[in-house]
């Protein structure tokens, strides 16, 4: 978490950016969690009632969605890829100064390839975690709120029952994501090695 605070002093400089993007990832979000109301629509007054002007209604809703969300995905791919680049410059300028200013002693206690290393993979591994993994986060947040409201609100029973489900989840996720981070330490351990 601390390692993220420090990386959103970065972002800072592009703030307007980011916030662009945000809206647009928020946009296509609502967008996607719409998407199931409408089949509701279809089935409960389209097949069940043979309401054919409903038809008409939500054929044309479906396109404009997906003409709205694809714009805002691509609004939001563009924005947060300009500002995880010119965050990742920013980043690799101060490295770059930060190695300039230490000892000769440091150079001669670690390899070239680690320090290579920190400058090219450990930046690009960072540049994927803001970006991706920010987006990805946010998205999926969008998505989940809008949908657990929707579910109380069509039944609440059928909610319960699939929460109940949650914590199970929960465990799994910890459980992978431990492992993938050991996962990644090893790899850029053995990028470090082959730059050497």
């Amino acid at each position: 978490m601390n390692l993220y605070l420090r990386a959103l002093k970065y972002v800072k400089a592009y703030w307007m950016r980011a916030l662009a993007a945000l809206i647009c990832t928020g946009i296509a979000s609502g967008c996607t969690a719409y998407l199931p109301w409408v089949i509701k629509d279809m089935v409960d007054q389209v097949l069940r009632d043979k309401d054919t002007s409903m038809l008409n209604y939500i054929v044309i809703s479906i396109v404009v969605v997906f003409i709205i969300r694809g714009v805002s995905y691509y609004g939001q791919s563009y924005l947060m890829n300009y500002v995880g680049q010119r965050v990742i410059i920013d980043i690799r300028r101060d490295v770059f100064e930060k190695l300039q200013r230490l000892s000769m002693s440091f150079y001669d206690k670690h390899k070239t390839g680690t320090i290579m290393s920190y400058v090219t993979n450990d930046v690009s591994a960072l540049q994927s975690a803001m970006v991706e993994n920010v987006v990805e986060m946010f998205t999926e947040s969008v998505i989940l709120i809008v949908s657990i409201a929707m579910m109380l609100y069509l039944d609440w029973k059928l909610f319960l029952v699939t929460f109940a489900t949650f914590p199970v989840v929960l465990f799994f996720i910890d459980s992978f994501g431990k492992r993938i981070r050991k996962s990644g330490s090893r790899i850029q351990e053995a990028a470090a090695d082959i730059t050497s």
